[in-house]
């Protein structure tokens, strides 16, 4: 699990509950500790590897699957305590990126909380993998959370994405919570 999101996620009182979009949620790694924190996750995803994985199973009547691609998901409209968005934004086609980051305003409550990454675009632009990625500099990250309150927002230039190694680029993370 990613130690930003162990380290910001919001603690849930007892007999609390809120609910949580995991968008490109994978083998369900984070949507596990979030499920074992007491939230509701609704988790999606269209890779193969995607489903029910046995660590899950014991919390499933709290978990919802929804196999389709971020872009393709229906955000609803104020319903959200929380959207996690970990290594799943930067590879959402450029041209679809304005619309999914509006569904997922549209989508969280009012002080609703973002948590989620962002790679920033060290790829050369004859690098033709840049063509389907979105790659963003720090200023344009922050222009996003235009009407949230930023909590924290980190940087690492660790070469921790597997998807294009030996390639290191910064990862951004992000909290904010939206006004």
């Amino acid at each position: 699990t990613c130690p930003f999101l162990k380290k910001h996620l919001p603690v849930l009182g007892e007999g609390e509950t809120a609910h949580v979009l995991d968008l490109g949620a994978g083998k369900l790694a984070e949507a596990r500790y979030m499920l074992q924190s007491n939230y509701h996750v609704v988790a999606v995803d269209n890779s193969i590897e995607f489903g029910l994985t046995p660590e899950c199973q014991e919390y499933s009547s709290n978990l919802e699957l929804v196999k389709v691609a971020f872009w393709d998901y229906q955000y609803p409209e104020n319903h959200f305590d929380v959207v996690h968005a970990r290594n799943s934004l930067p590879f959402c086609d450029p041209a679809e990126f304005k619309s999914v980051f509006e569904g997922i305003r549209r989508s969280l409550k009012k002080n609703g909380i973002f948590i989620g990454s962002f790679f920033s675009n060290c790829l050369s632009e004859l690098d033709s993998r840049s063509s389907y990625l979105t790659l963003l500099e720090e200023d344009d990250i922050r222009m996003l959370f235009n009407g949230y309150s930023i909590k924290a927002f980190e940087g690492d230039n660790l070469p921790d994405q597997p998807f294009f190694d030996p390639i290191a680029w910064t990862t951004y993370y992000v909290l904010a919570s939206k006004l």
